[in-house]
């Protein structure tokens, strides 16, 4: 188990918090995960505030949370009687900060170039999963076509980019 720990050691902070991002985050977005993260954990005033609202929250409200994520509904209420929405826009607003607060202490452009598209695209249309399904729904083609359009459609749009 030591060499696995020590493999992964870039998403382990001792034996106090481990870091999964998405095996695959949503084309165009693969560097939201990380500024996210690193606007949340690497900037004093973000980590302070977060740290002591998680540590606010009971076990039992968090295994509750945990039941309601499985539905990807954003209106469920979780934490502080609060929705889901309102602790993303939270924590986005916050991770935002962070990265400004963490480019301002290193002189170093922010990093907020590589979350806040993400940010503004899950705000106004949602979660991506819900965004594809919704697509594909309306797209009048077989799943199979819906799949390799979207293919030709990222493929092209990596080819132009270069």
């Amino acid at each position: 188990m030591t060499a696995l720990h020590q493999v992964f050691s870039h998403v382990r902070f001792k034996d106090v918090l481990e870091i999964r991002t998405p095996d695959r985050p949503p084309f165009g977005y693969e560097l939201a995960p990380a500024a996210f993260i690193t606007g949340l954990l690497q900037a004093p005033c973000c980590l302070d505030v977060v740290a002591e609202t998680v540590a606010s929250w009971t076990l039992e409200e968090r295994y509750e949370a945990i039941e309601k994520s499985k539905t990807i509904d954003l209106s469920q209420i979780a934490f502080d009687r609060k929705s889901f929405r309102h602790w993303n826009e939270k924590l986005f607003e916050l991770s935002l900060e962070g990265l400004d607060e963490r480019a301002e202490q290193l002189c170093i452009p922010s990093e907020r170039i590589y979350l806040e598209p993400f940010v503004e695209q899950f705000l106004s249309k949602g979660p991506c999963t819900l965004q594809i399904q919704e697509e594909f729904a309306s797209s009048g083609k077989t799943l199979k076509e819906f799949i390799r359009s979207r293919w030709e459609n990222q493929k092209g749009q990596v080819s132009s980019n270069i």
